[in-house]
């Protein structure tokens, strides 16, 4: 029997963010749901084989195309070289043994149903460029989960997203040129604000960035005298100023 039904329900799960790029993934399913996760494994580079009888049509707003996919019944074989495998199926007893056998092989299992049979879930994410918040319950209600999710678009912007990628490509420049600990991580830390995000909102990208580049400039200015000034002032100021006391 697989080792993820013996936890107990007092255990968190253990959140983590995977690099799939290149893993062999086994989806067994033909349905919507194994067309979803199909397409989100391809997103994230992996290679997917996807093995059921029967696939029902692929919804038009799916872009799966580089799946392998084979129409036939899953067999013991098909866990072979995989390091992933997501039991998809309307079958709870066949989802149950391909779970079994993919955690006999040490492989991450995901199953649709029940999801307790795999020994990791897949949470509710909301995603914007490389920002990923992500929702679980920890297996107690999907529905919950798909609330919160569905919450969190509503009030999660694309420049939240643009924030983000903003943040990785200055990073470097950041390191490199704000020497002082003490600045760099104030600095980081203001850079990171909710602040920042209304500021990519209302100006664009393109405005926030130049923005942000002389708010970087003039902290690496202030690190090289040793103090904290310039850049985080001016960052204050574009948001309106320091509130007072």
């Amino acid at each position: 029997m697989c080792f993820r039904v013996a936890r107990s329900k007092h255990l968190p799960l253990y959140p983590a963010n995977l690099d799939l790029y290149g893993w062999p993934v086994l989806v067994v399913g033909g349905g919507e749901v194994a067309w979803r996760k199909a397409e989100m494994l391809l997103e994230c580079g992996a290679k997917v084989t996807m093995v059921a009888p029967e696939l029902s049509p692929r919804p038009p707003a799916m872009k799966v195309k580089s799946a392998k996919v084979l129409r036939r019944r899953f067999r013991l074989s098909d866990l072979k070289s995989m390091r992933m495998v997501f039991a998809a199926t309307d079958d709870a007893e066949l989802n149950r043994r391909i779970a079994e056998e993919g955690c006999k092989r040490g492989l991450l299992v995901n199953v649709a149903s029940p999801p307790w049979a795999g020994n990791f879930q897949v949470p509710a994410t909301v995603r914007r460029g490389p920002l990923c918040i992500a929702f679980s319950t920890g297996g107690a209600s999907c529905a919950l989960a798909r609330s919160l999710r569905q919450l969190f678009e509503r009030h999660i912007g694309a420049e939240w997203g643009q924030l983000a990628e903003l943040l990785e490509s200055r990073r470097p420049t950041v390191l490199a040129q704000v020497t002082n600990p003490a600045v760099r991580r104030k600095l980081l830390q203001a850079l990171g604000s909710a602040a920042w995000a209304r500021r990519v909102k209302q100006l664009g990208p393109e405005a926030a960035a130049r923005e942000m580049d002389a708010c970087i400039a003039s902290s690496a200015n202030g690190a090289a005298e040793g103090k904290i000034r310039g850049g985080l002032r001016s960052h204050r100021a574009a948001f309106g100023g320091e509130r007072k006391r």
